[in-house]
């Protein structure tokens, strides 16, 4: 059985969720695929912030590094996005020059320092070395 939030953050729809520990704390980071944001909610639903960015359309997966930062795909903006903890666009990490298109789901390896992701166009996983 599932654990519901006690506040429901307004989300229009969702896509993607992923629970990270920050500041020994667990939140959950979630795409909104109609609203192009990225929402960070407390495990009790508080909204802690939210990240749009005009480069970032229909956002879906989504992972963490484990050093402060999450990683957003971008599908229709064929990108991935560095995300910091406090809401600010770090960089656009890949983008179509490197092969991006429609992104849907990213994980990242930290032992090896790479990035894999699901490609729609290409029906492939594509991996990535991070530096």
């Amino acid at each position: 059985m599932g654990t519901k939030f006690g506040m429901q953050p307004k989300l229009s729809h969702p896509f993607y969720g992923h629970v990270v520990t920050e500041n020994d704390k667990e939140v959950v980071y979630v795409t909104d695929n109609s609203t192009h944001l990225l929402t960070k909610c407390s495990l009790k639903g508080e909204v802690l912030l939210t990240y749009r960015d005009n480069n970032l359309s229909r956002p879906h997966g989504l992972t963490a590094t484990g050093d402060g930062h999450v990683l957003v795909c971008g599908r229709l903006s064929h990108n991935v996005q560095v995300v910091s903890k406090s809401g600010k666009k770090v960089r656009t990490l890949l983008t179509e020059e490197n092969g991006i298109k429609e992104p849907r789901a990213i994980c990242y390896d930290a032992l090896k320092k790479k990035v894999y992701i699901s490609d729609v166009d290409s029906y492939q996983i594509k991996s990535f070395e991070l530096q």
